[in-house]
């Protein structure tokens, strides 16, 4: 403890009191000594109800642990196996349809009337799957993503410009690799014109008077009603007379042109459409762990 002072003044002797800082400080300094113990006093103090707990709690417990991995197969069933195809996913050609519509105007298309899922069959004989949708004034051909679910092109043709409607069994070239089976509907919107040279040996050409359609693979699966060729041919020909009777064209011979008769693919190897078409590269769907 710090001692008083006496201090001498003209009108007596003073006492002055100890420094209250000091004071407090040497008391903290008396308390920390006496609750000072070494850390070898604090090991040896002994645990009450203490137990060994060695055996429950290792002291590597991840030492040995290997994560399990089970290899699941591919799926067998056929439920399973329609979901390869991104159009058959829940909801997924609903929102395709809707997009399309985006796109329509009342001057050039008018009211929708139906909507169908169907297989284009290019000049090279290369299979792509279309969403085509008859309107009130024309007919709409979307290639569509099913991935990505937007639209990547559209063709457009009025429904009075169609001239010849024709179905009937695919032919080929004695040469042609692979031929395929079954018939298709092709859609001239030019009676006379054929296509160019260029054009024709063009695999991406654009230009050419007609479009060739199959039903889509999936048209015995889920959505059979918008497979369907014979229901499409059936509204595409009625739309199309109608459309031709309200907007004739001028200096032109009207009247839709119907035919039964074998459709010609023009390929002489098809090793590419070959290859393509076996792998269905056409179609969007899974491919193990790839997707296109």
């Amino acid at each position: 403890m710090m001692e008083e002072s006496n201090i001498s003044t003209i009108s007596g002797t003073l006492t002055s009191l100890p420094n209250y800082a000091a004071t407090q400080l040497e008391k903290r300094s008396e308390i920390n000594s006496d609750l000072k113990v070494t850390s070898t006093e604090l090991h040896s103090v002994p645990v009450e109800n203490s137990r060994d707990l060695s055996s429950v709690y290792t002291a590597n417990p991840r030492e040995n642990f290997v994560p399990t991995v089970t290899k699941v197969a591919w799926p067998e069933s056929k439920k399973e196996r329609n979901q390869e195809y991104f159009v058959l996913r829940p909801g997924t050609i609903e929102q395709a349809i809707e997009d399309i519509k985006k796109y329509l105007t009342p001057q050039e298309d008018g009211d929708m009337q139906s909507s169908w899922l169907l297989t284009e069959i290019d000049h090279w004989d290369n299979e792509n799957e279309r969403l085509v949708l008859i309107t009130q004034k024309s007919m709409i051909i979307c290639k569509y993503d099913f991935i990505s679910l937007y639209c990547v092109q559209i063709l457009r043709v009025p429904l009075h410009y169609i001239a010849t409607v024709c179905s009937g069994e695919f032919t080929y070239t004695r040469s042609t690799l692979h031929k395929r089976q079954g018939h298709g509907l092709r859609i001239k919107w030019e009676k006379l014109q054929e296509p160019s040279f260029l054009t024709r040996w063009n695999p991406w050409s654009t230009d050419l008077p007609y479009i060739t359609l199959t039903e889509h693979v999936v048209a015995k699966m889920k959505i059979p009603d918008m497979c369907q060729l014979d229901s499409f041919k059936a509204q595409l020909i009625d739309a199309a007379q109608q459309a031709i009777k309200e907007s004739p064209l001028p200096g032109r011979a009207n009247g839709l042109l119907i035919l039964e008769q074998p459709i010609e693919i023009d390929t002489f190897v098809g090793l590419m459409a070959y290859v393509s078409n076996a792998a269905k590269l056409g179609y969007a769907k899974s491919r193990g762990i790839f997707s296109f």
